[in-house]
């Protein structure tokens, strides 16, 4: 099973993601001289994309919490879930 992102849950598509497979992810932010990213790699070759066991393991990395902490609401930090993706 892969996961590919399809587009931004918001409805803005264009993105630099959109429409590949993710290779790699971490939900944790790094800082640089441009400020706060995430770790998220894609393909756009499914073949190359990461291959998870199940669809609850897909799942589980779509929903990863970063370690830095809850958002401004409290809420966990699931960076990922600001994209709609599918699960095949």
């Amino acid at each position: 099973m892969t996961l590919k992102i399809i587009g931004r849950v918001n409805g803005d598509y264009g993105t630099e993601f959109d429409g590949k497979y993710l290779v790699e992810y971490d939900p944790t932010p790094r800082a640089d001289e441009d400020g706060e990213f995430v770790h998220l790699i894609v393909t756009t070759r499914r073949e190359a994309a990461r291959q998870f066991k199940s669809a609850e393991e897909a799942m589980k990395a779509y929903m990863g919490v970063s370690t830095k902490g809850p958002r401004a609401d409290g809420k966990p930090d699931r960076p990922l879930t600001a994209y709609t993706v599918e699960i095949s």
